[in-house]
């Protein structure tokens, strides 16, 4: 069991008119999955016009936000827009107020927050059960944003769906409505989360278990030449940018210590390794820009399979050379 300061912090906001118990029926939600558990704290704050601009505290283990609003009220989802744009401008306003008064010594810690923010998982829940004229643009803000769009009723979720993709019939494995955002939650790299691993033996078999789940899970876009083209790139791109093994880094440095005993090829290979960390990056960036585009006219089911994909690559590289 957990223990209080191991709790990650959900913050569910929106509309005060909005009941927001039918999201979240108490303050504490707790994850069990085949891989791990999770205890998560939930506060929740109400948004009017006086307040959507409350700014939070990113530095007390904050790993989600879930936006509630109701479709059929413009002013709900304004709420909810207001607050995206003016705390990521405050966000930006105090990073800048940090790097000006801190000293060199704080650079970590500045850097730590820098990361935490960039990693909270946004949720946009809509409680609205009927069909509304702003679909649309609701749908482009949270591609804009990065932010999973939920439709709270199942029904109502399933038949926006079918609007959106022209379908005639819905996969029975696809989740809708709560069954969705618990599926969101539970594929959350929550960071105050215990890992079911029983030693490092079971290690590469779990993995590998991992691995298969995911590609079972993914049908929708196997036959797409052009994804798996660009997954494959986009793949390369991520271990091609891994840390390298720090042993490897030892033996190179002694290397050229020893090939010519001057600090400035050592400085030059440095300069080099960055150029070429900064051309990796470019690359990738294109590359998940152009994923980006494509997938705006892929189905939702095609969509949410690429970004858990993308997802999935991205933590795959960090750790891709473990045993």
């Amino acid at each position: 069991m957990q223990t209080k300061q191991e709790r990650n912090i959900l913050y569910l906001l929106g509309d005060k008119e909005i009941d927001k118990i039918q999201i979240f029926k108490d303050k504490e939600y707790i994850i069990n999955t085949k891989y791990y558990s999770a205890n998560i704290n939930i506060e929740t704050i109400d948004l009017d016009k006086e307040n959507c601009s409350i700014k939070l505290n990113h530095n007390d283990n904050v790993s989600a936000i879930v936006l509630t609003f109701d479709s059929s009220k413009p002013e709900s989802f304004n709420f909810i827009k207001s607050y995206i744009k003016i705390n990521k401008q405050i966000d930006q306003f105090s990073d800048d107020d940090d790097d000006d008064n801190n000293d060199s010594n704080n650079n970590g810690e500045n850097e730590d927050e820098e990361q935490n923010i960039n990693e909270i998982l946004y949720i946009l829940v809509d409680v609205n059960k009927s069909k509304n004229e702003i679909e649309d643009q609701i749908e482009e803000w949270c591609i804009e944003h990065l932010i999973e769009w939920v439709i709270f009723d199942s029904n109502s979720h399933k038949e926006y769906d079918i609007r959106k993709s022209d379908l005639t019939e819905i996969d029975e494995k696809i989740k809708y409505g709560s069954e969705r955002l618990i599926e969101i939650l539970e594929s959350n790299m929550w960071p105050k989360m215990e890992l079911k691993n029983n030693g490092g033996s079971k290690k590469s078999e779990e993995k590998k278990e991992i691995k298969e789940d995911i590609e079972d899970e993914y049908p929708s876009i196997k036959n797409d030449k052009f994804l798996q083209d660009s997954l494959k790139k986009v793949e390369g791109f991520f271990k091609k940018s891994a840390p390298p093994i720090q042993n490897n880094n030892i033996e190179n440095k002694e290397k050229k210590v020893k090939t010519n005993g001057l600090s400035i090829e050592e400085d030059k290979d440095e300069i080099d390794d960055e150029n070429d960390d900064s051309t990796m990056m470019e690359n990738t960036f294109k590359e998940l820009q152009s994923l980006r585009e494509h997938m705006k006219n892929l189905p939702d089911e095609q969509r949410r399979d690429m970004a858990a994909k993308i997802a999935m690559m991205f933590a795959s590289s960090l750790n891709f050379e473990d045993d």
